[in-house]
């Protein structure tokens, strides 16, 4: 036989483990005795074996299954290993199974470990990560012609030459002999691509050309083991899956009865659980002996480091083979820490091929690391940054820690200082490690050039008072200004200024706070070390102190300063709950001192009055409630639309699963409380906020605790949906992506994951970053007039903005938009698909709610905005009807407080209506008009109010400028009053109440109006006011006050009873029948001509005039639409005797109040009122006549 194989291909006599391997084709020799020992449960395992073959003795094994299996195993581990090799070798191993009854366990899993590492040795896999990252500098330098020097091509002669050179990159380089100066070339590279060329200093520029070439080859695709940093590790997995196979593949003619084939498939079943239970027992055993020998390492460093103190400075070799010898240590123990994460593992580790730096002039070579990487793999992966000047030790200071995280420079200046002691070395390595060095910057590549180009013109001091200047100014810095900020920190960092950097970094973190960056600032602050912490808190009290110079002048305000000990114990904190907490304690110290001004008690009242009420609280919950729906079925239709896109062979970053995993979403919610005050956008991120939050602002400490606590129950409420969405959403990445919360989870792609999350969750809560939002606050603070102004109109401004940005989003219109413009965005970069996707999800989802809308219209169930004829739309609520509203049988509520879900409802609504109404002359123009009316309902929201007030006195008043600045004072000053004394006042007064300018008085009418409306708010002095009349002369009351208190502290909508007599269902009739809305009653004038001299109305004059003119409009109807003539005459004919009832109804109700006297047919109709007699046949008489 060949090699102790029978004529069945089986290992049929070989017992020795040494034979078995050596018969074994293209196998690796390897020390198996150090990686397995005895171990009963394996034993069990080939018992089980041995019992499953027992029945099939003497059978071959299906040649097919086995060449399967191999061919399955190869494609997975990506191996050019030979297939025939690999299906021969198995065959081998089930014969040698099954001919040796006592197979020992230590040389079951030698074998299969060998044949498993020979399979892995051959794993090939194109790594090109690095050549798609960077294509834009490989098209820059492609693209880019280049010149050299005579002078400078001959020292090219250890390249081979000039002309062997180009030849070697024609396609790469651009050589010729007119092009821009490859030194030139050479510095702008370095400041693009500072990881590449910004390192050890090349002059030369035949040495900068080489140079660029090596980085060329550096990033080229290779093909890469991706196991080859655990190999050992990766074998026993596979030998794992190796046995496991076994079991399953079938006989070639099988004989036995189905009661064996049922003992085949339990003993199965038994065996895997068995190699599941001996995985479990080699990683405890294996991660034990790994701490052991960890433990040991670092006892021997101490050691070495303790030698170290004692070993004198001028012994440098000594130092320096000390310093070997811990770093090796140190190595070993990360290796340990990599093994542990990457051993037993079911899946292979997921590798990236990075350039290592070589210490001669050939081109970097190519290395496999896992990611994740520890310290020294970080140095690995990413390469170091270069020695400092002198430096008193050498330690290797990685480049970077992450795909978008590279290190500062001031860490490696930190560790190679004398002042830094060698017991901190290790510390330093763990904060890089965490990020504590990491910056990330801006990627907007106009604004890059543009901080190049004022760094190029105005040198670094140039570039750091432009970015001084920009703080002094009032406004947020902007993204440019930002930018500028981070290269100047990149540059005060490489040349070691600590000192300047933090300062920088402080600076950058506030700035990106108040520019509405607030999840980036807040990450920034969070990597902070209490010195960082200090350096930014600083800064705000200089701030703070420079606000509070003019009133210290006067002493009025102390100067605040920060207690030394305080100062100490935040230097000292190591930990972040420490840092936290001692910041804390600075933050409240310096409350305690700060002067509460009038103004700040002023602005927190108002908002007090504003928010303060129970209807605040029921609107904010069930706003966040109901666009629940509409948010969740964004999500499923986008998680569709990512999976077929996919499906179709896209590039996409999956965001969403269909149901997340329990361990997904049980990370999550112990994430929330991680990222809790990142996510709400408060908290730590602005100092200057802080400390006022602290602040006591009222002496009294009931309202105190009243304003504390109104706050944070909104605060409360919105993280109930904070908390929900931002749980699905990391869940649901998670799981989309396989992401295992329970294994090793890098930091970059938890980031990403978190990113995404507090994305959703802001976004679904309107707390989003908003532009125009943030160009009101900016305005508001300007100056005195214009906050004032903006105060008065928009006391809100980011929620409601966000709500409309909402509305639009979802809805036809945001669909439409996406569509088009988004299409091209997502084309151009500017968008990924994901979000492209989410878009249109949002788009889709808003588009059922528009045809919800329809329905519902259609039905009659739902109404939308104002009619169009302002006479119908005020004949309609005198009815009952309120825009806006549900409307179920004669019962009509409001719900535009559901915005942004009720956006697109009422467009649904309102483009039914108006194609019902035209018909045939429904247009896309009608359909573009009626999608701009989405953000009518967004306007009558409370939050709103001064702006819609502000509004209504431009399309009424006579003043326009004079009227607007009378309409903000009087919204701006009427917000000090509490909502919740208005909802009180209606509570205990069953009528309803108005105002009334009255002209008789010497009070300005805006001043007037002013003191009334407040009034109206006040319990019991709202019953001074004037009751509102409505068209037929009636006063609007509500007797049940148990209903008037659910209306006005618990119901977030208003409820009206819609009534309906026989005269108005006449009156919309032949309205409908001429479109005459002069059918319809109109309000009561506020004065007249008397005997040719104008008469105001007093307040209770306008009163009795209202109710007599709309009682007798009511009562002559009625009796006259009784009669025969009336039911007679045609529409026309009726709408003028209509018209003519309107006309003696007002001459009527004016004779109530004044000695007003008319003549002809009126004075007749008078005549007979006043002796009892038909008025209505006067009407007709004179129709008649």
């Amino acid at each position: 036989s060949d090699g102790g194989r029978d004529q069945s291909g089986n290992l049929g006599s070989l017992q020795d483990k040494d034979q078995v391997t050596f018969s074994l084709k293209n196998v690796s020799k390897l020390d198996y005795d150090n990686l397995i020992k005895e171990n009963k449960k394996q034993k069990e395992m080939i018992s089980l074996l041995e019992e499953q073959f027992q029945v099939t003795k003497g059978i071959k094994w299906d040649k097919a299954s086995i060449d399967r299996t191999a061919q399955r195993i190869l494609k997975q581990y990506d191996s050019t290993y030979s297939v025939q090799d690999l299906s021969e070798n198995l065959t081998s191993l089930y014969g040698y199974l099954k001919n040796n009854p006592d197979t020992n366990t230590d040389e079951v899993h030698s074998v299969v470990t060998a044949m498993s590492k020979s399979v892995l040795e051959h794993s090939r896999k194109l790594d090109d990560a690095m050549y798609q990252e960077y294509k834009e500098l490989r098209d820059r330098i492609r693209g880019t012609r280049l010149t050299l020097s005579d002078a400078d091509k001959a020292d090219l002669d250890r390249a081979g030459g000039y002309h062997q050179f180009r030849r070697d990159n024609f396609g790469r380089l651009n050589l010729t002999n007119q092009g821009i100066p490859v030194d030139v070339f050479y510095q702008e590279l370095q400041t693009l691509y500072p990881e590449f060329f910004a390192g050890e200093e090349i002059a030369h520029p035949a040495d900068q050309l080489i140079r660029i070439a090596e980085v060329l080859d550096t990033i080229r695709p290779v093909y890469v083991n991706p196991y080859g940093m655990n190999l050992d590790e990766a074998a026993g997995v596979l030998a794992n899956e190796l046995l496991e196979s076994y079991v399953d593949i079938p006989q070639a003619k099988p004989t036995y009865a189905d009661r064996e084939l049922q003992k085949r498939k339990k003993l199965k079943l038994e065996y895997q659980k068995k190699i599941r239970e001996i995985k479990a027992e080699y990683k405890a055993k294996y991660e034990e002996k790994l701490k052991e020998v960890n433990r040991q390492n670092i006892l021997n460093i101490r050691k070495i480091q303790e030698q170290l103190k004692k070993t004198a400075a001028a012994d440098r070799e000594t130092i320096k083979k000390l310093e070997r010898q811990v770093e090796r240590l140190k190595k070993y123990n990360q290796n340990i820490t990599h093994a542990k994460t990457a051993a037993m593992s079911v899946s292979p580790v997921t590798s990236v091929s990075v350039p290592v730096k070589k210490s001669d002039s050939s081109v970097p070579m190519k290395q496999v690391i896992s990611e994740a990487p520890s310290y020294v793999e970080a140095a690995k992966q990413y390469g170091t940054i270069p020695k400092g000047e002198s430096p008193v030790r050498d330690v290797a200071v990685p480049a970077q820690t992450g795909e978008n995280a590279r290190v500062r420079q001031f860490a490696r200046t930190a560790i190679e200082a004398g002042a830094t002691p060698d017991g901190m070395i290790s510390e330093f390595e763990r904060e890089i490690l965490n990020g504590a060095f990491d910056y990330n910057p801006i990627s907007d590549k106009t604004a890059q050039r543009e901080a190049e180009l004022t760094l190029s013109k105005k040198g670094f001091d140039g570039a750091l008072k432009q970015w001084k200047g920009a703080l002094k100014n009032q406004k947020a810095a902007s993204k440019d200004d930002i930018v500028l900020a981070e290269k100047l920190y990149v540059q005060a960092a490489k040349e070691g200024n600590y000192k300047l950097a933090m300062e920088l970094a402080a600076e950058i973190a506030e700035e990106g706070t108040r520019a509405g960056q607030t999840v980036q600032a807040m990450r920034l602050l969070n990597k902070m070390s209490g010195e960082g912490q200090l350096v930014y808190i600083e800064r705000t009290v200089d701030r703070m102190n420079q606000d509070l110079k003019s009133r210290r002048e006067k002493g009025k305000a102390p100067y605040l300063e920060i207690p030394q000990e305080m100062k100490e114990t935040l230097l000292q904190s190591k930990t972040r709950e420490e840092i936290d907490r001692a910041a804390e304690d600075i933050y409240r110290q310096l409350a305690s001192r700060l002067p509460v001004t009038f103004a700040d008690k002023w602005n927190a009242w108002r908002y007090l009055s504003m928010l303060g009420n129970p209807r605040t609280h029921v609107r904010n919950l069930t706003g966040n409630a109901v666009f629940l729906p509409a948010v969740k079925m964004k999500n499923l239709i986008a998680t569709g639309l990512e999976h077929v896109y996919r499906k179709a062979g896209g590039e996409i970053e999956r965001t969403k699963a269909f149901r997340a995993t329990k361990e997904s979403l049980d990370f999550a919610k112990k994430d929330y409380e991680i990222m809790a005050d990142i996510i709400a956008g408060g908290g730590k991120m602005n100092p200057s906020d802080v400390i006022r939050d602290y602040q006591k602002i009222f002496p009294f400490k009931t309202l105190e605790k009243a304003r504390k606590f109104n706050f944070n129950a909104l605060e409360a409420e919105d993280r109930i949906f904070l908390k929900r969405y931002y749980v699905s959403a990391l869940a649901g990445y998670m799981t989309a992506n396989q992401i295992d919360p329970n294994a090793f989870v890098s930091q970059q792609i938890l980031e990403r994951a978190r990113n995404y999350a507090i994305q959703e969750a802001q976004k679904a809560t309107y707390r989003d970053a908003s532009k125009v939002a943030g160009m009101l606050q900016h305005l508001s603070k300007t100056n005195s007039a214009l906050g004032l102004l903006v105060e008065g109109v928009l006391p809100f401004k980011k929620t409601p903005v966000n709500i409309l940005k909402r509305g639009v989003e979802y809805s036809p219109a945001g669909l439409l938009y996406s569509l088009t413009m988004g299409a091209k965005k997502v084309k151009t970069g500017k968008i990924t698909a994901a979000e492209y996707i989410d878009s249109i999800a949002s788009g889709l989802s808003g588009t059922v709610l528009f045809a919800l809308g329809a329905l519902l219209q259609s039905l009659g169930i739902l109404r939308g905005g104002e009619d169009d004829d302002k006479k119908k739309e005020q004949f309609d609520r005198n009815m009952g009807y309120q825009p806006y509203s549900l409307q179920i049988g004669d019962i009509s509520y409001t719900i535009d407080w559901l915005a942004p879900s009720s956006l697109p409802l009422f467009v649904g609504a309102r483009v039914f209506e108006t194609l019902t109404e035209e018909q045939e002359d429904y247009s896309v123009s009608s359909f573009a008009e009626d999608l701009q009316m989405i953000a009518e309902p967004v306007l009558s929201l409370s939050m709103l109010s001064g702006l819609n007030d502000t509004l209504s006195s431009v399309s009424y008043g006579d003043n326009g400028i004079s009227d607007i600045a009378a309409n903000v004072l009087a919204s701006y000053f009427g917000q000090a009053v509490p909502t919740l004394f208005g909802q009180a006042a209606r509570t205990v007064d069953g009528t309803r109440r108005t105002t009334y300018t009255d002209k008789n008085m010497d009070i300005p009418s805006d001043l007037q109006y002013f003191f009334q409306k407040n009034q109206n708010k006040i319990p019991a002095a709202s019953m001074l006011s004037q009751p509102y009349i409505d068209l037929w002369g009636r006063e609007d009351t509500q007797e049940n006050i148990l209903i008037r208190a659910f209306e006005n502290f618990v119901s977030p909508g208003y409820l009206n009873a819609v009534e309906t007599s026989a005269v108005e269902q006449e009156l919309v009739f032949i309205y409908e029948e001429t479109g005459d809305a002069g059918v319809f009653p109109s309000k009561a004038a506020k004065y007249f001509q008397v005997d040719g001299q104008r008469k105001d109305l007093t307040a209770q004059e306008y009163t009795m005039f209202a109710k007599a003119k709309g009682q007798k409009a009511y009562s002559l109807l009625w009796e006259m639409m009784a009669t025969q003539a009336y039911r007679e005459a045609s529409a026309q004919e009726k709408a003028e005797l209509i018209a003519d009832v309107y006309e003696y109804a007002t001459v009527f109700g004016k004779t109530q109040v004044s000695a007003y006297s008319t003549n002809g047919w009126k004075a007749k109709a008078l005549q007979a009122d006043q002796n009892g007699e038909s008025v209505v046949e006067v009407i007709l008489n004179r129709k008649r006549g």
